[in-house]
């Protein structure tokens, strides 16, 4: 590797270190055996819930501007703009949250699930009012302009039944937002006041299910209670007082005084509805929420400090490494203080082909729970109880998708166009494990250890060591999703349960698409940066080829090990033989994804190199 690339490498380290120092709870607040089915019900109620909507995330046409009134034009419009730099921000922070929820199996995995639809539902909007309201007119915003509430220390490891309540009172502020912008578009506009019923819907499930995990805190660890009672909640929103959630109340009061306060009065009557206690101060107009001046004082020196220490941390790197080199610099600093273009962030073409691609193949949990309700064999031969066991620690390493999800949502607001598929590509991830558990389930064998308690102990804590650079994520991945395609398959031709056989294909098929979009999105970015793929090629052979996509897990070990068990007893084949045929098929993809004057290595060396990401001690 070059010393350029090295430092770059670094420089981005760097970056994703701030990025992940976090004080978080050690405390674990799960379900366990002893719940049996309560354990997953808040979840899998809600993932359902809002993936059978069969919502058009991807429409073939948005608002006609023309059909809007002029008064209503500028009201429309001012709200959409306000609204999706609003949610655009409150996505960024949504990782902030994972360091409270992590030892929360339940609600982690259905926080990073909800982020990923969130997202979509971001993008829909984009979609029906881009010509309404084009990027290019939006200020361009400032990472830190929202983020700053996170860089205050009191703000950063909040108690977790306080964090369900802002994400509780976050999507009924969003399902109220959507209603609004519904009730601006015409009636004759049919299909986007269809999809607007449905997203309705979709926050409807979002709000059952943080209201169940507010009370499940309560339940299991009772003593948040009286805390909780004490601590000065929000009136709209956490981040209400920041000026860019200023200026969406500024719009909504002016295009429908009044709406607010109905708004608020909502939000207290589901509260009331929902037995969580809320202090019913009334006042919610725009200038109550304005930030103080001593407030906007204490928000200036944390910005001040903060984008110090990051400054001291970069020109550390760069002397420690003894290259100066302006454009790498000037890049670090734009990244954190410069202020960006919506327009740079919004390029969904590698987003529109994975959603194109997998809507070819969609399955969701609730289609597996409905085949599965039709079998009525549930025989099980000796052969695939040692099977099951074997998938029972591929839905382990499946389930480490949380942690990677939310290390590459520090992309978002730098890398949105990757962080935007790719947080959907983690969506599938884990549904994979909860498919998996709930086949287990049904069959009743090796239900054990596939409790929330459990995982949470099994989980490691997300950070920035899992992949070192965006060019190891997308080739790990790449390599990772076509090994994947051959396990699975081959696993699900040793089944003789038909009903698993057929749950492994499915799940095969999605990694397909997946390494699909990683090949687009690796194109996509030789495309924008004409150094990308030689730098890519450097860092596989210097570090990526090293690494797994589940190494991240313990069970990653566990797996290896069962596997190559099984297959040295199979008759078929060998572990040893497997892994030849899928290094084989990685090399002869990375040779058709690379040009020919790039990729020279030969496949002995790549296997040589390879090797250590499948052969290691446990």
């Amino acid at each position: 590797m070059n010393e350029e690339l090295s430092l770059k490498i670094k420089l981005e380290r760097t970056f994703s270190d701030l990025v992940f120092k976090h004080v978080h709870s050690e405390v674990f607040i799960n379900y366990g055996p002893e719940h049996g089915p309560m354990n997953w019900e808040a979840h899998d109620k809600a993932i359902e819930g809002m993936t059978s909507l069969d919502i058009d995330f991807v429409p073939e046409r948005g608002l006609d501007p023309r059909l809007i009134a002029n008064a209503d034009h500028k009201a429309l419009g001012s709200i959409y703009q306000n609204y999706l730099q609003l949610m655009f921000g409150s996505l960024r922070l949504s990782r902030f949250f994972s360091y409270v929820f992590f030892r929360q199996s339940e609600m982690c995995f259905g926080w990073l699930s909800i982020i990923a639809e969130r997202l979509k539902l971001m993008t829909y909007l984009y979609y029906v009012f881009r010509d309404l309201k084009p990027l290019e007119e939006f200020e361009p915003f400032h990472i830190l302009s929202s983020e700053l509430y996170f860089q205050l220390e009191a703000n950063r490891n909040q108690p977790p039944d306080v964090m369900v309540f802002y994400a509780l009172q976050q999507a009924h502020f969003e399902q109220s937002i959507t209603s609004l912008l519904k009730s601006l578009i015409p009636g004759t506009q049919t299909e986007i006041h269809k999809e607007f019923n449905k997203i309705h819907q979709h926050y409807g499930a979002q709000i059952e299910f943080f209201s169940t995990s507010f009370l499940k805190f309560w339940e299991l660890k009772p003593e948040l209670r009286p805390e909780f009672l004490k601590v000065p909640l929000p009136y709209i929103h956490y981040l209400e007082s920041f000026v860019e959630t200023n200026r969406l109340l500024l719009a909504i009061e002016d295009a429908r005084p009044g709406y607010m306060q109905e708004m608020r009065s909502n939000f207290v009557k589901l509260c009331n509805d929902k037995q969580i206690p809320l202090d019913t101060r009334s006042g919610v107009l725009p200038q109550d929420l304005k930030m103080q001046p001593s407030e906007q004082k204490i928000y200036a020196v944390a910005a001040s400090k903060h984008l110090m220490g990051y400054r001291d941390r970069i020109m550390k790197v760069i002397e420690e490494h003894g290259v100066k080199n302006d454009a790498l610099l000037q890049d670090c600093f734009r990244k954190m203080s410069a202020h960006q273009s919506y327009r740079d962030q919004f390029n969904t073409g590698i987003y529109e082909f994975y959603m194109f691609e997998q809507k070819k193949i969609q399955w969701q949990l609730q289609d597996v729970k409905e085949y599965m309700g039709s079998v009525t064999d549930l025989s099980v031969t000796d052969r695939d109880f040692e099977l099951f066991d074997i998938i029972k620690e591929i839905g382990y390493c499946e389930a480490a998708t949380y942690t990677i999800g939310f290390s590459n949502l520090m992309h978002l607001g730098t890398v949105h166009p990757f962080t935007l598929w790719n947080t959907q590509q983690c969506h599938e991830e884990l549904k994979h494990f909860h498919a998996v558990r709930w086949v287990l389930n049904h069959y009743g064998v090796q239900t054990s250890d596939l409790d929330e308690q459990y995982l949470a102990v099994a989980n490691v804590v997300p950070t920035g060591d899992f992949f070192f650079n965006q060019y190891d994520t997308v080739m790990i991945n790449f390599l990772g999703e076509t090994h994947n395609i051959r396990a699975y398959l081959m696993l699900a031709d040793s089944l003789e349960s038909q009903p698993f056989k057929k749950v492994m294909r499915w799940i095969a098929e999605d990694e397909v698409v997946h390494k699909k979009v990683f090949g687009a999105y690796f194109n996509y970015m030789r495309s924008l940066h004409k150094n990308w793929e030689q730098e890519c090629y450097e860092s596989l052979m210097d570090q990526g080829l090293h690494m797994h996509q589940a190494k991240v897990s313990p069970h990653y070990y566990k797996l290896m090990k069962k596997i190559g068990m099984f297959y040295s007893k199979a008759n078929r084949t060998s572990a040893l033989k497997f892994l030849n045929m899928s290094m084989r098929a990685q090399y002869l993809e990375l040779k058709a994804l690379f040009s020919p004057d790039v990729f020279t290595v030969s496949e002995f060396d790549f296997r040589k190199k390879h090797l250590a990401a499948y052969a290691f001690d446990p």
